[in-house]
């Protein structure tokens, strides 16, 4: 009798296990789905369109000029009820690492924080840029939650701004390196002389060399913040001894700023050689 009293031990044991299973199955069937809230664009002024963002194409960017207005329309949802909407807009000037540095112009930015309630409502915003904005790019985006906390799919948009009191960015002259593309052994050292003139006084605008690996990884080599004393032309020389892989493809990137923000690019191919 002794194993078939095991045996059926056995089997119950096996029965209970399969149901609980079954059940936890059918309760995790059975979870609601979380209804979150919603945003949906009624009127972007000016028209959002495609533009080259930080090396990548964006098909969201909109085009805006100092003391212009950017007019929003955009319908926010829930069905559990709103709780309030967010926006924010702030610089993208390098990519969003978020460095600053003192400048004649205004960095624009925007927090703003609105209560709403209802299942829906209607976001209906007039946003001026500063007269004397800080030129370059910036992101705009809006949040929206609901009564539970629940938050929606964020709202984004590229935001490429002008100063209107100088459009013109500054020249740059690359006189050596002499070609914009160069062999170097792992040891050597590139050396950089740079000629920047722009329309008006650069004292507030800088240089600024980067270099990308073969992964894509950007190192910075060198800042240059033009002096108070500066005029409309200047001369940058610069030569460092970099640690670089025994082999490989890297890309120098040159930058010219002027007091607004307005810059220049130029690129430098690298190949490294044994």
């Amino acid at each position: 009798m002794k194993p078939l009293f095991i045996t059926l031990l056995v089997c119950l044991s096996i029965c209970v296990a399969m149901s609980l299973f079954s059940c936890k199955k059918k309760k995790e069937e059975a979870a609601p789905t979380v209804e979150k809230p919603k945003i949906q664009e009624v009127s972007v002024i000016p028209t959002p369109r495609p533009d080259n963002i930080c090396g990548a194409i964006d098909d969201k960017v909109i085009h805006l000029q100092s003391k212009q207005k950017l007019k929003l329309k955009l319908k926010v949802s829930a069905v559990k009820g709103l709780s309030q909407y967010k926006i924010d807009i702030h610089h993208n000037f390098d990519c969003h690492s978020h460095r600053l540095e003192a400048t004649q112009s205004v960095v624009w930015q925007v927090i703003k924080v609105v209560t709403i309630s209802g299942t829906e409502h209607l976001v209906d915003e007039e946003l001026e840029v500063p007269e004397n904005v800080r030129a370059g790019n910036y992101h705009f985006m809006l949040h929206a939650i609901d009564i539970e906390g629940n938050e929606a799919a964020l709202e984004l948009y590229s935001l490429k701004i002008s100063n209107d009191a100088d459009l013109t960015p500054p020249d740059l002259t690359v006189q050596q390196p002499a070609s914009d593309s160069i062999a170097i052994l792992p040891n050597d050292s590139i050396p950089f002389r740079l000629k920047i003139e722009d329309n008006r006084v650069l004292k507030g605008g800088k240089i600024e060399v980067t270099y990308f690996d073969s992964q894509n990884t950007e190192f910075t080599v060198d800042q240059y913040f033009f002096p108070n004393s500066i005029g409309t032309s200047v001369d940058y020389t610069f030569e460092h001894r970099f640690v670089f892989p025994p082999t490989g493809n890297l890309v120098f990137v040159l930058k010219a700023f002027d007091a607004v923000g307005n810059f220049i690019e130029k690129r430098l191919k690298v190949h490294v050689e044994n």
